[in-house]
C-alpha cells in the first residue's frame, strides 16, 4: 500500500521544492511512516499533490535513490529500502553550529586547510566595501562532526578588521573570536541554491561528484552596516538535514 505525504511544502522558502520534498520523505523514512519495503507516491502523484512540476518530484526521488534510500523497480514503482538517521543542523544560525552539535552529544571539529593574505579584486572590493587591490584574508574552513564533513567554507574579510587573525583562531568560534578583537557582529544577507559540486567541493565534504549540496553565498555586516565577511557556504546533505530556523 502507498504511504501518503500529508505535509505542506513552503513555495516561499529559499529552499528548494524539490530539497524540501526529499527531506520530507526522509522525515517519513526516520519516523518509520516509510518503512523499509513501502512504495512511496509516484512522480505524477506527488507532482498533483503538491501542484509542483513533475520533474521537481523526480529530482527529489533520484537525490534518494542515489543516496541509497530508494530503489526504482521496473513496472512496480520506487520502494523503501534504506535508514539512515540525519542530524539536523541549523542552515542560518551557523554561528550556533558549535553549541547545537555539542547538544546532541557529538564532537565538532573545524579544519583550516587555508589561511592566506590576496589582494581584493574589482568584483570582491565592492562586495567587502574597500578599496581594489587592498589586503584580504582569504580562509577556507572544514566544519565537521565525529570526523564526517558537514559544512565546507571559503570566506574573504579585510585584513584592516582582523590584522593579527591565525589558523589557531578559525580553529574554534571565528565570530566569538571576533567579538574578542571589539567587533560587533549585525546581521547577514544569505541567497541559498542547490548545486551540484565541483570535484574540490565534493572531495572537502567526501562525497561524490553527482550528489547534491546547499550553496549559501553570504555577506556578514558589523553593527553600523560595515562588511565583515564574504563567504561562500557548501552544505553536506548525505548525512545532515539543514533547517532554517526563525529569528
Amino acid at each position: 500500500k502507498k504511504k501518503r505525504v500529508e505535509k505542506m511544502l513552503d513555495k516561499n522558502s529559499l529552499i528548494p521544492l524539490y530539497v524540501q520534498l526529499e527531506n520530507l520523505l526522509l522525515e517519513m523514512i526516520e519516523s518509520g511512516e516509510l518503512k523499509v519495503g513501502d512504495i512511496i507516491p509516484s512522480e505524477n502523484e506527488l507532482s498533483k499533490n503538491y501542484s509542483i512540476s513533475r520533474m521537481t518530484a523526480k529530482k527529489a526521488i533520484d537525490n534518494l535513490t542515489i543516496k541509497g534510500f530508494l530503489e526504482r523497480v521496473k513496472g512496480k514503482g520506487t520502494f523503501v529500502i534504506g535508514k539512515e538517521k540525519k542530524i539536523e543542523l541549523p542552515l542560518n544560525r551557523l554561528r550556533g553550529f558549535t553549541q547545537k552539535v555539542k547538544e546532541m552529544g557529538l564532537i565538532p571539529k573545524n579544519i583550516v586547510p587555508i589561511l592566506e593574505r590576496r589582494k581584493a579584486d574589482k568584483k570582491l572590493a565592492k562586495l567587502l566595501g574597500i578599496d581594489e587591490n587592498e589586503d584580504v584574508w582569504y580562509m577556507e574552513r572544514i566544519r565537521q562532526i565525529d570526523d564526517t564533513p558537514a559544512v565546507f567554507e571559503q570566506s574573504y574579510i579585510a585584513i584592516s578588521l582582523l590584522p593579527n587573525l591565525t589558523r589557531k583562531d578559525l580553529m574554534s568560534s571565528k565570530f566569538e573570536y571576533v567579538r574578542s578583537q571589539g567587533l560587533e557582529i549585525s546581521d547577514s544577507d544569505r541567497e541559498i541554491s542547490a548545486e551540484i559540486p565541483d570535484d574540490y567541493v565534493a572531495s572537502s565534504l567526501h562525497l561524490k561528484r553527482n550528489e547534491p549540496i546547499l550553496l549559501a553565498e553570504c555577506i556578514t555586516y558589523l553593527k553600523g552596516g560595515q562588511v565583515l565577511e564574504y563567504s561562500t557556504i557548501f552544505y553536506n546533505q548525505k548525512k545532515y538535514r539543514f533547517k532554517l530556523y526563525a529569528d
